[in-house]
């Protein structure tokens, strides 16, 4: 078996989820901290963060030598701007209602449950649009996930931590975030043809 998944060696693979990890793990973090010591708000550090993330790309992209590429398959308008739109989109509804379901429920809520129930919605996704089916074991694994996820929705809904005046609105919060998170990667593994789970 080769060490390389779409031409990508493992050890880059493994440096880019490092990083990826890395700063996805440390956004709610970093959210609470900015919260505490400066008036933003979850738009505008999703804004800046989402500004700082395309200056860095392009600078990236422009320190990369070209190389050439077979002549791509024109592509239609109209699917080309629904491609792009949900590209950005998806990831921006979830960064957002993440940051602000970091603000309404606190850091250690709002990453269990984006945690716990953005697989299960991927898995969802995955089978009804793209039809893929989970298996033994993906089935036990979404099922297994789902305690921990509705225990902690139904008590932040229910019991409402003092920090929390609207645990309705953190919940609602909760959920759109895993939705965008679903929404970008059932939209990824639908242009690359991949499986999604």
């Amino acid at each position: 078996m080769s060490n390389t998944a779409l031409g990508l060696p493992v050890g880059r693979g493994l440096l880019y989820l490092t990083v990826a990890g890395a700063a996805w793990g440390t956004a709610g973090a970093a959210a609470s901290v900015v919260y505490r010591t400066s008036d933003l708000g979850p738009l505008a550090l999703s804004f800046w963060r989402c500004a700082a993330g395309f200056v860095l790309l392009l600078a990236v992209h422009r320190m990369r030598r070209p190389r050439v590429r077979p002549a791509a398959v024109a592509e239609p308008l109209r699917r080309k701007v629904l491609r792009t739109v949900t590209t950005g989109l998806g990831p921006a509804v979830f960064q957002t209602a993440y940051f602000a379901d970091v603000e309404a429920t606190g850091l250690a809520v709002a990453t269990v449950v984006a945690l716990g129930a953005g697989p299960v919605l991927v898995a969802l996704g995955a089978r009804l649009p793209l039809g893929e089916r989970l298996g033994v074991g993906g089935t036990v694994s979404v099922i297994m996930l789902l305690e921990p996820v509705s225990a902690t929705v139904l008590a932040v809904t229910l019991l409402g931590e003092p920090p929390t005046p609207t645990p309705q609105a953190g919940t609602l919060l909760m959920l759109t975030s895993v939705v965008g998170l679903t929404v970008t990667e059932a939209r990824g593994a639908a242009a690359d043809g991949q499986a999604l789970v």
